[in-house]
């Protein structure tokens, strides 16, 4: 009696797992998602962003931003919790809600994971992966490609487009550039301090760039036309030195010869 109960008891726990591991399976990350205030949300087909309110619920494919605030550029107060994981959201990040993982497209996020029962996956054009435990943080830059990084301990791991698996250790970083292969790097870069890099800063700076440039061709334009201008004016002082001195020369041989006749004797015949 006590091996037949012994044997209810282990069908029963095994069963409840069972039906636990469907029920996480069966729960797309949408439906798990709980927004802080300050979220903005672009539905699929819509063609605006719109501020998310308390009772709207998220879409798969979805998309989520947060303002950029350039007086307060590394504010992390915009987060997204589902289950362990917590996903911090930088100024003017933007993130795509698939039905079973997050999609990166722009500016910083940070996820932080307790031992999670299940992981968080995250899916790019360019690499995809998993984070179970630790601290990650993560940005898509406009002209560098993605950077990852394990703040401390934890379990991570990402796959890039030639199948190359890399388990994300404490400290180390990976590179996913826009061309060539992925870099691991044992330090982690310094410029996680700074702001996030934005596609607007991108094009601000393309702006300047063109500014400076137009600036400097319109500092050799002027160069140049000085250049010509003194040239021309050499040119002027040049020829009227020329046309001057001929004329001295001109007025001499006249004065010389004037004097000849004058001074010639005049025969008797």
């Amino acid at each position: 009696m006590k091996m037949l109960r012994n044997i209810f008891v282990g069908a029963a726990f095994v069963l409840l797992n069972l039906l636990h591991a469907f029920n996480l399976q069966a729960s797309s990350l949408p439906d798990c998602l709980v927004l802080t205030p300050g979220f903005y949300v672009r539905a699929p087909g819509a063609v605006a962003f719109r501020l998310i309110n308390a009772t709207q619920t998220i879409e798969p494919d979805s998309i989520l931003t947060v303002k950029s605030f350039f007086s307060s550029p590394l504010a992390t107060e915009t987060r997204a919790v589902c289950g362990s994981h917590t996903i911090s959201f930088f100024p003017g990040a933007t993130v795509k809600i698939l039905k079973d993982s997050l999609q990166p497209l722009s500016g910083r996020i940070e996820i932080t994971s307790e031992a999670a029962t299940e992981p968080l996956a995250i899916r790019t054009a360019r690499f995809s992966g998993e984070i179970s435990d630790g601290r990650l943080l993560l940005e898509v830059t406009p002209d560098n490609g993605v950077f990852v990084a394990m703040r401390n301990r934890g379990q991570a791991w990402f796959k890039d487009r030639s199948r190359k698996i890399f388990e994300l250790e404490n400290g180390h970083e990976l590179h996913f550039p826009l061309f060539g292969p992925t870099v691991e790097m044992p330090v982690i870069s310094g410029f996680w301090s700074d702001q996030p890099s934005s596609f607007s800063a991108a094009r601000k700076k393309s702006a300047d760039r063109v500014i400076s440039f137009d600036q400097k061709s319109g500092e050799t334009s002027e160069i140049a036309s000085d250049t010509v201008s003194d040239t021309a004016s050499d040119s002027e002082k040049l020829d009227s030195s020329d046309i001057i001195e001929k004329s001295a020369q001109s007025e001499s041989g006249n004065t010389s010869a004037s004097t000849a006749d004058v001074s010639a004797p005049v025969q008797a015949d």
